[in-house]
């Protein structure tokens, strides 16, 4: 009803948001004195929107990479943000369609938010802000065995003019577990950056004059 709708500003959302990249969940909404019903409204009329797994947004807040990551926690707390997701946060060009996380054990997807059970050393991850992430060498080198080939073209080329990947990390990488997933692109790469070639179109000029 319209009473319902209208006991709280249109501008509200759980305090607690402010302080989670104003993020939030529907647990958090109640707890702060919504109901089940002035939730769901909110949802029905767009005024909130989902972002990832159990996470909400106000329709006036753009989403961003760190939300993302935040939603991600939000979720699943025991979770590592990972791959593309991490190396959104330094600005790298990558989609933010999906969320991906490394998880403690298999789980279903949920809405955006992608596990994937991989091993991380413990010098590969850390906490910043309350949320586990990779460190930003293990989520370039993450990214690239999980982004389409294209994107992943791109990203490594990125990431090699910006000194944030180089052969030695890709070697690394790779020799530590050949058969990991995700190497034999790592290997290709490896290759590349070991010729100097950042792009596909310095692969084929360097196949056309050999």
């Amino acid at each position: 009803t319209g009473t319902m709708a209208e006991s709280f500003p249109k501008q509200w959302m759980p305090p607690v948001a402010w302080q989670q990249n104003k993020a939030f969940t529907t647990r958090q909404a109640i707890a702060a004195g919504m109901s089940k019903r002035q939730v769901a409204y909110r949802l029905h009329t767009g005024l909130w929107r989902r972002v990832a797994g159990d996470a909400l947004r106000h329709s006036n807040t753009p989403e961003s990479a760190m939300m993302l990551a935040r939603a991600a926690y939000l979720t699943w707390p025991d979770a590592t943000v990972c791959g593309p997701s991490v190396v959104a946060l330094v600005g790298a060009p990558v989609s933010g369609a999906k969320v991906h996380v490394i998880t403690p054990d298999r789980r279903a997807a949920r809405y955006r938010l992608v596990p994937h059970n991989l091993t991380l050393a413990p010098d590969q991850h850390r906490e910043w802000n309350g949320m586990k992430l990779t460190t930003m060498q293990r989520g370039f080198l993450d990214a690239l065995a999980i982004l389409p080939t294209d994107e992943a073209q791109f990203l490594f080329s990125w990431a090699s003019t910006r000194a944030r990947l180089t052969a030695d990390d890709l070697a690394d990488h790779h020799n530590h577990s050949p058969k990991r997933w995700g190497n034999n692109r790592i290997r290709r790469f490896l290759n590349d950056a070991r010729k100097g070639i950042m792009s596909e179109a310095e692969r084929i000029a360097h196949e056309i004059l050999q």
